[in-house]
């Protein structure tokens, strides 16, 4: 539709109308951001601007005339709601320069000044929905590790990390932190980011060096770090177009916590699931018992970051053991989290004065419940939990202060009164203008329906004819030349006049109306100012409350489920009874499960774990890792007893997946992260594997299994599960004292195979693969020669040379047909149906 000159940028700029030369030049410094330029109550979008927008947005595309011969693209949305589509681009990974009118429109300016006051951004903006961390990558390198500083502007949190050089490393952050921006230096080579960028949809921003930046929170930090926390906080002040103070102090990883890896988290299904990457399903879906978004983020970040400090860890679990002891107490309080709003998201708005009054309102709401909060933990006799929110009184006059000035009851009304009568005497005077106004609008209808004797008659107001008097046409005879109407408007049902009373007072009403909108909204800002100084305390006190929430929710989990607390040992032992998989059980809640018990003393380091597929192995060695985790959360457990060593690291080579973004097959990440593993793990740390190997031909794959676990039976203590379909490597337990075989058990009674789902010592040196294909209700006839194919190779006992099309008598297929008569209901078979089956029994048996 719109093609050729306009859209190649090849026509002359001087024909343009004044207002589109404003824009244009306004658009120059924002080529990289889709302009939201304000036009009364529309933000407009024009040319390229425009094409995109509307297909994004799904609004319509119009034109406008702009001087050029031929009308340009333009499309637009309300500027009441112009938040929703905002976000639609933003999560689109689009920035958007919101250019605002400066200026009210006067008769004496022919163009409204205007300019871009923020540019929202994927990685930047403050109204985030999700719970979830919004965090944006400042990212700085050397020859051999990316240094990381990530920022969440909706709640001032700020991480550091460091990795090791390469590209699938980063990639995997990316993943884990759910990056949408990343930030760079002009002089960085983003060349290696573009399989990322095209993968992920992140969004590249850059920022020239400005050694000239200062920032408090970059006063202290480790030299590694300055040049990306420069990058990325300058920029983030760039698009909000002022000061950001409201950072929390910068978290390094440390070695107090567990700094598990992409591939862990994902096979352990953390907080989302491997088939739909949803939180269903997840350990995060099964431990969010908490009420407020401030809770739940902290708890999925203890997830992510068990603990490796006993005294932490058991701080933790004295909390919640606290809670457990003082469970009515604790019931209230689950009842007052439930009206705690974000604060931390509450207070990042606050301290740059964007606050809105609900969100005033919300902070109201907030603060009132922290202080019932702190009055029932002060019935709680523990130490740990007492003294809690202790220094609650300095936010005492922040209270007060929104009581006495914000009007809490019209705000919740949603009625447009935000400061409360008394607080400024110019404020009541308008407020009493305008209601007389009202009151004389009212009375000046009265007047005119007695003078012309029309019952329906109305007065009424739009932005664009003020006020006036409308009468239906079949009243319209009835006015009067004496009345001193002027018609305004005719309309397709009624006529609109005025006079001059009513023009008179409208100039009145109208002044007060803006006089009291204009003097209402700069209190609400000085108000606003006065308070941001608390931006500090409030952020003290979001971040305990979020503690105290997630604590209560391990108190909700453990109580209902009647877990136990875990202890911890230095033997190197793990002693689990009674144990389940928690989310397993939670979401098949109908069948009963079967416990299982772990158990490896300080000599044994490694367990072979063999069965059938589905027999429960791979559910057994996640549900000890869970375990593990839950425990180095501070959180009860799934058994009826737990002692366990204090890991310092857990790697998991779990699934089956290959890597797209370097076109690594399965088996080459299966490698990778199986050398990671090995590599990196040490006495202290958890390594679970599940069936390595299988991804390449048998001989191989047994081999490398082989020698992996002869590696780590001889060079480490690390605690190994290794479940396999490799019999051959159960005799390893009787070459190495460190290693001991466990068995998936199997009931084979009756001529039926029963998976028990029971995990004990012990080894199973054939597999069931072929029962697991006929559970899977594969046709009769693959079943039969997969038997007779099974049979030829375990004859033979040779992979390359073996000729699969030799007959052999088949001992599985005489089982088979066993089952199968004696699973055949004869009194459900007519005569004819029994000759039938006969005679296809007979030719099976002759095949």
């Amino acid at each position: 539709m719109y093609q050729g000159d306009i859209m190649n940028e090849q026509w002359d700029r001087e024909k343009l109308t004044p207002m589109m030369k404003q824009y244009m030049e306004v658009k120059d410094r924002y080529q990289d951001a889709i302009l939201f330029y304000r036009l009364g109550d529309f933000y407009e979008m024009f040319f390229e601007d425009a094409l995109t927008a509307c297909t994004v947005l799904e609004i319509a595309l119009t034109g406008r005339n702009a001087g050029l011969e031929e009308r340009i693209p333009m499309c637009g949305v309300p500027f009441h709601a112009a938040d929703a589509y905002i976000q639609k681009l933003i999560d689109n990974g689009f920035k958007v320069a919101i250019c605002e009118q400066l200026e009210a429109p006067s008769q004496n300016t022919k163009i409204v000044k205007r300019d871009v006051v923020k540019v929202i951004t994927p990685g930047t903006t403050i109204d985030v929905a999700s719970n979830d961390y919004n965090f944006i990558l400042g990212l700085d390198s050397d020859a051999s590790y990316y240094y990381l500083a990530l920022c969440d502007c909706t709640t001032g949190k700020l991480k550091a990390h460091t990795i090791v050089k390469d590209i699938n490393e980063l990639y995997k952050q990316i993943q884990s932190y759910n990056i949408k921006e990343i930030v760079l230096d002009t002089s960085f080579d983003s060349s290696s980011l573009n399989a990322i960028v095209k993968s992920e949809g992140v969004l590249l921003s850059f920022v020239k060096e400005d050694d000239s930046f200062k920032h408090d929170v970059l006063n202290n930090i480790q030299d590694q770090y300055l040049k990306a926390f420069k990058q990325v906080l300058s920029y983030i002040q760039q698009m909000n177009m002022s000061s950001i103070n409201y950072y929390l102090d910068i978290e390094y990883t440390t070695s107090e916590t567990m700094d598990l890896d992409f591939s862990t988290k994902f096979a352990l299904e953390l907080t989302s699931t491997i088939k739909n990457k949803e939180k269903y399903g997840s350990l995060f879906w099964y431990l969010d018992k908490t009420k407020t978004a401030m809770g739940g983020r902290l708890l999925k970040e203890f997830i992510q970051q068990p603990l490796k400090n006993e005294v932490l860890i058991n701080q933790r679990l004295d909390f919640v053991q606290a809670l457990l002891s003082n469970f009515i107490t604790t019931e209230t309080l689950s009842i007052y989290l439930k009206d705690i709003y974000d604060l931390l998201r509450i207070t990042s708005k606050l301290s740059i004065q964007s606050i809105s009054p609900k969100e005033m309102l919300w902070l109201l709401k907030s603060l009132k419940q922290a202080k019932l909060i702190q009055d029932e933990l002060s019935l709680i006799e523990e130490d740990v939990v007492k003294e809690y929110l202790s220094d609650y009184d300095a936010l005492v006059f922040l209270q007060e202060a929104i009581v006495q000035t914000i009007d809490a009851n019209l705000i919740e009304g949603n009625q447009d009164k935000i400061i409360k009568d008394g607080v400024d005497e110019l404020l009541d005077h308008y407020r009493q203008v305008v209601q007389e106004s009202s009151q004389w609008l009212l009375d000046f209808e009265s007047r005119q329906k007695e003078l012309t004797g029309i019952k329906n008659l109305k007065v009424k107001y739009n932005k664009v004819f003020g006020y006036y008097i409308e009468v239906s046409n079949a009243n319209k005879d009835l006015i009067k030349d004496e009345y001193g109407y002027i018609r305004k408007q005719t309309l397709a049902n009624a006529e609109r006049y005025i006079n001059s009373e009513l023009k008179e007072q409208e100039s009145l009403i109208l002044t007060a109306n803006e006089n009291l909108a204009k003097l209402e909204n700069d209190l609400y800002k000085e108000f606003v100012a006065k308070l941001t100084p608390y931006t500090k305390p409030l952020q003290l006190l979001g971040q305990k409350l979020a503690y105290l929430d997630v604590m209560v929710s391990f108190y909700t989990t453990s109580n209902q489920f009647n877990f136990t607390r875990p202890i911890f040992n230095k033997e190197s032992i793990i002693d689990i009874k009674d144990s389940f998989h928690p989310v397993l059980k939670a979401i098949d809640s109908d069948h009963d499960f079967i416990n299982n018990d772990f158990y490896m003393d300080k000599d044994t380091s490694i367990l072979i774990i063999t069965g059938p597929n589905m027999g429960g192995k791979s559910t057994y060695e996640r549900q000890l890792a869970l375990i593990v985790i839950m425990a180095q959360m501070g959180c009860y457990v799934p058994a009826a007893s737990c002692h366990i060593k204090l890991f310092d690291q857990i790697y998991t080579r779990i699934g089956a997946n290959d890597n797209q973004l370097e076109g690594q097959s399965t088996f080459m990440v299966e490698m990778l992260e199986a050398s990671h593993a090995i590599n990196k793990a040490s006495d202290d740390s958890l390594i679970l594997f599940d069936e390595l190997g299988r991804g390449t031909a048998t001989f191989d794959g047994l081999s490398i299994a082989y020698a992996m676990l002869e590696y780590l039976a001889k060079h480490s203590k690390a605690k190994v599960l290794f479940s396999t379909h490799y019999h051959e490597l159960t005799r390893l337990a009787s070459l190495y004292p460190n290693i001991k075989n466990y068995q998936a058990c199997v009931d084979e009674s009756n001529q039926q195979i029963t998976f028990t789902y029971k995990i004990k010592e012990g080894s199973i040196n054939k597999s069931y693969g072929i029962h697991v294909a006929k559970l899977a209700a594969m046709p009769q006839g693959i079943i039969e020669n997969a038997y007779r194919i099974l049979h030829v190779l375990e004859e033979e006992n040779d992979l390359v040379n073996v000729d699969l099309n030799k007959q052999v008598k088949v001992v599985e297929n005489k089982d088979g047909l066993k089952e199968e008569i004696l699973g055949l209901n004869i009194n459900e078979l007519s005569p004819l149906q029994a000759l039938t089956y006969l005679s296809e029994l007979q030719t099976k048996l002759k095949e």
